[in-house]
């Protein structure tokens, strides 16, 4: 906890000092505090100066998000093509300057990114099959992904006017298309 707290303190200061006259400070972040708590317990469960295991985390995720990624893939296409989607998508998301780059740095992108392609995953498995299960969960990486950086509130904008015009091209939505906007 206390070198959360001393990480927070050290950002603010450090904002203060590029902006001095500034009424008040607003970080990019609303919720400072998630990722915050997502570094204080890799800090309890590894020690205070861990950040090899705050990296080896994010580099798990990041493998993680590189699955979502060409699960999504597998999505789009048809059957017998998935499994060389689903490589094909792995390897590019894993060559990607973002993800690599973001997973060497303690940064709050590897969890947003990482809530972007589990949400749009879970978003195209809703269209598909229209399980709740499938829209919860969405919602909810969505959701956390809004906490994490605000402009991860796009994607569940993007989920809800697709909804919207797939129900209006059949000219009826379905109750779990209506429950989920």
């Amino acid at each position: 906890r206390q070198v959360a707290e001393q990480v927070a303190r050290t950002h603010l200061e450090r904002l203060r000092q590029l902006a001095p006259r500034a009424e008040r400070i607003v970080d990019k972040m609303p919720d400072n505090y998630l990722w915050l708590g997502f570094l204080a317990t890799i800090f309890a469960v590894f020690g205070d100066n861990a950040f090899r295991a705050v990296q080896g985390a994010q580099i798990l995720i990041d493998l993680a998000t590189c699955g979502a990624v060409a699960a999504l893939a597998g999505e789009l296409v048809s059957e017998g093509k998935r499994p060389r989607v689903h490589v094909i998508a792995f390897a590019i998301a894993c060559l990607c300057p973002f993800t690599a780059s973001y997973a060497a740095l303690p940064l709050t992108e590897t969890l947003a990114i990482a809530c972007t392609a589990w949400a749009l995953l879970f978003a195209v498995r809703v269209l598909r099959a229209q399980r709740w299960r499938d829209a919860v969960v969405c919602g909810l990486f969505a959701g956390y992904g809004m906490l994490l950086r605000p402009d991860n509130g796009m994607v569940l904008g993007v989920v809800c006017v697709c909804l919207l015009l797939i129900g209006a091209r059949q000219r009826q939505m379905c109750t779990m298309r209506a429950a989920f906007l």
